[in-house]
């Protein structure tokens, strides 16, 4: 994605607590306007450094993401 450009998606929203559990969904029609693009090696710096552009939010990614991931090895795949 090009940041500051809006983008017709059709996205799914996902509320979720700490452990990575689904308390609502949604499933529709949006428009994205980004503020920023990350490269992959971009966010890597970000999650071992701990600081940069939406640290917090990239943290919180990173820890749904090691949740998720287990939980999807521990059924199997």
């Amino acid at each position: 994605m090009r940041p500051n450009e809006d983008k017709l998606t059709f996205a799914a929203v996902f509320e979720m607590d700490e452990k990575a559990k689904v308390h609502s969904e949604w499933f529709g029609r949006t428009i994205i306007h980004s503020d920023h693009r990350f490269s992959y090696e971009q966010a890597q710096e970000v999650i071992e450094a701990g600081a940069g552009k939406f640290a917090d939010e990239i943290k919180i990614l990173n820890q749904l993401h090691h949740l998720l991931r287990k939980d999807r090895f521990k059924r199997g795949c």
